[in-house]
């Protein structure tokens, strides 16, 4: 079965990436385009992080305060493929991780 890029099983947390000015929140069903200031919008709206955020409660923030998500274009598909494949540094311990790793292997705090 083939299931598109942006496909995590068993997850309600958003796999977020951030690209120049947007951030990407990519979901099980949906992955959402969003510019910087809409996603900070959204977090002084709620009190929290997108991060923490379900889909639903994604949804239900943009059309309380009326965002519209942007549509995904081929290279914004292809440089999620290939951030995806990369790895980063934990903010806290500087251990070099994965980034599809949520939290830290080495200090075992959260990305």
């Amino acid at each position: 079965m083939w299931y598109p890029f942006w496909w995590r099983p068993l997850f309600w947390r958003p796999w977020p990436i951030m690209i120049g000015a947007f951030m990407f929140l990519l979901y099980d069903s949906m992955a959402y385009k969003l510019s910087n200031n809409d996603v900070r919008q959204i977090e002084r709206e709620r009190g929290q992080s997108v991060n923490d955020f379900t889909e639903a409660e994604l949804v239900s923030a943009m059309k309380r305060l009326d965002i519209q998500k942007l549509e995904l274009t081929e290279e914004d598909k292809e440089a999620i493929v290939k951030s995806k494949n990369e790895t980063g540094y934990c903010a806290h311990c500087g251990t070099q991780m994965s980034f599809d790793t949520a939290y830290c292997t080495t200090c075992g705090k959260r990305r």
